[in-house]
Parts: structure tokens; sequence; C-alpha cells
């Protein structure tokens, strides 16, 4: 017993295989596998930028909410856990007390530093000193900053008086 094709499936050939087809797909895959990389490239360094703008503000704004308004809460929430242990509830107290005494510096500040990572987008830290003038003084503010769990925070401050 022979078993016949019927008419309406021998029209139907498989569909050949074009080698140029095969080229030109694996060609469209490829660049939208290069364009998806670009643009992850072009995310962490925006990222990166923004990390870095971010940074520099939170050392503006940490200078003015301590030495300006001389926040007697800001400083504490915003250390980081060594410099947290270093200083004590009365060492906090202290530092307030002596940076009100001070007075309010002149603004804008002259903040230098910059924010470097240390794994080429990721772990951002910051170095900074700022150029303060009081109404009977000159003083330098030095600040160390890090990024943790998405946050930034103060792993060392001090200011001191301008000897010159």
């Amino acid at each position: 017993m022979q078993f016949e094709t019927p008419d309406f499936l021998r029209s139907v050939r498989p569909p050949e295989s074009h080698p140029r087809h095969e080229r030109a797909e694996g060609l469209v895959a490829l660049l939208i596998l290069v364009a998806l990389f670009a643009a992850f490239v072009g995310w962490l360094f925006y990222q990166q930028y923004e990390t870095k703008k971010d940074g520099r503000e939170y050392v503006r704004e940490t200078l003015v909410r301590l030495l300006v308004d001389h926040d007697p809460n800001y400083l504490e929430p915003n250390l980081s856990s060594d410099l947290r242990r270093r200083y004590h509830a009365g060492s906090v107290a202290y530092i307030n007390e002596s940076l009100a005494k001070m007075g309010v510096p002149r603004q804008p500040f002259d903040i230098d530093g910059k924010i470097v990572f240390a794994e080429r987008f990721f772990s951002p830290s910051g170095t900074f000193t700022a150029h303060l003038t009081y109404p009977h003084q000159r003083a330098f503010a030095y600040l160390e900053i890090s990024q943790k769990s998405g946050h930034w925070q103060l792993d060392a401050f001090s200011v001191s008086p301008d000897n010159e």
C-alpha cells in the first residue's frame, strides 16, 4: 500500500535556505547588540556625570547647613560609621557650637576638589577644600565624602583657621 501526497501539499515547498539572508539576519542581530552595548556605556557615563554633580551639591549643602544655618541636627546623621564611632554626641555638639561661634562666612564659597571612582563607574568618593571668609578671620573647611548605599556621607570634616 502506497500513500500518495495530496496536490495541495505538493505545491508547498520548504523554504530554501539563502546564505545571503542568513548573513543579513546575523548582521542585523550584531548591529542591535552593538547599539545596546553603546546605549549601556552611554548610560554609565551619564550616571558618572550625575554622581559627580550630586557629590558637589552635597558638599555645598553640607557647608551651608553647618556653617551658615548652624543646623545642630545635620552633622550626626551624615557622618560615616567610622566617623560616628570617633565622634560621640558631646563631640558633635561641641563642633556645632564652635562653628556657630565663628559666625557666618561670606558666600558663595570657593570650593576646590573632585569626585573620583574607585571602580571606573562605582564607589565614588571625593575630597574638597572650601576657602571661607569670616568677618574677622579666614579659614579652610576640609571634607571627605563617599557614597554608600545610594546616599552621600561625611568621612572626614574639619574647619581650621588660615594662618596667612
